[in-house]
């Protein structure tokens, strides 16, 4: 079943996929809540699939993600440079 969906992403039951003619890339549901690099934002947000990236932890079970961290992750992950 599909969650949300926009122009370069897909949030299902298993995680967030690109949707064609973009390179294939998919983010498992296991994935979503990674914290390797601090322990004070989440590691997957960046800028280009926030909106994702938020469908996705949204369809998780709430008692399972720090929604503190959610949002310092997507405020960590606007902050960056982008990258060219």
């Amino acid at each position: 079943m599909t969650i949300f969906e926009n122009d370069q992403w897909l949030v299902d039951g298993t995680g967030i996929r690109s949707k064609h003619p973009a390179p294939t890339y998919e983010i498992a549901t296991s994935r979503l809540l990674e914290d390797n690099r601090t322990k004070t934002s989440y590691d997957l947000p960046v800028d280009m699939f926030n909106e994702a990236y938020r469908a996705a932890v949204g369809n998780l079970d709430p008692k399972d993600v720090d929604f503190a961290r959610l949002e310092q992750s997507l405020v960590d992950a606007k902050a960056k440079p982008k990258q060219s």
